[in-house]
């Protein structure tokens, strides 16, 4: 009984940051981020940057440090790269990687002919219409805020795929064994519920992610992965040809 009531407790344990960041994260971009533009004149997606950036990623990335020092608290930095598993790249790592990134995006455009022929209430337009506020492309000296784009790419790519693959894979490994991927994916997913179906779209991204983890054992490779699929959106939200 008492075994049973344990794992029960861990399940909830690795289970809740991705829903109390998911929720942080909707109320970020449907409370907090309409407001401040409102009362901003600056570039709608350059207040995104800022208040996603403190509010969200952030808090990720010092969770992900508090759930490190818990478990060493003598912050020895040797036992924390082994404990996060920041290994030398290899190149039969980059080729799965790239493998399981394009079996990804072609399932996601399977699934985006499918739903145009499909009969369903909504459209891929619909799906696209995510943000709550209209964005515009960046224009003369807003262009030299990109130099503090890496700043908040860092504690994007990097806050969540410490917290989600570096500390809590591993302790889903423990309770769900070699499915520990795709409860991490689909958990991943459920931080991003704040972008509706659009989501559920992008579970192939998610998915393959956690697997190339699960596959090579290395932050390095998915901290690239999730770099690869999320800077190249914000330089089409920058140059105004998605929005």
């Amino acid at each position: 009984m008492g075994t049973r009531l344990n794992r029960k407790k861990e399940i909830v344990a690795v289970s809740l940051p991705s829903l109390i960041f998911g929720i942080i994260f909707a109320f970020s971009n449907f409370v907090v981020l309409p407001l401040a533009v409102k009362k901003s004149d600056a570039n709608p997606y350059l207040i995104a940057q800022l208040v996603n950036t403190v509010l969200v990623f952030i808090p990720i990335f010092i969770t992900a440090l508090i759930y490190l020092k818990c478990e060493d608290p003598q912050w020895n930095w040797v036992a924390i790269k082994k404990r996060i598993e920041l290994r030398q790249i290899e190149g039969k790592q980059l080729l799965l990687m790239v493998g399981t990134l394009l079996a990804a995006i072609l399932l996601i455009i399977i699934f985006a002919i499918a739903i145009e022929f499909l009969p369903l209430p909504f459209g891929m337009e619909e799906i696209e219409s995510i943000s709550p506020i209209e964005l515009r492309p960046l224009e003369g000296r807003e262009f030299y805020f990109l130099l503090l784009l890496p700043i908040g790419f860092f504690f994007n790519f990097v806050g969540e795929e410490l917290l989600w693959r570096g500390i809590l894979y591993k302790r889903q490994v423990m309770l769900f064994g070699k499915w520990s991927w795709i409860v991490n994916g689909m958990l991943h997913a459920v931080f991003h519920l704040y972008m509706g179906w659009m989501a559920i779209l992008l579970l192939p991204i998610f998915l393959a992610i956690a697997y190339t983890y699960h596959k090579t054992r290395n932050l390095w490779i998915v901290i690239i992965m999730h770099a690869l699929v999320g800077a190249p959106v914000d330089i089409l939200l920058i140059l105004g040809i998605v929005g």
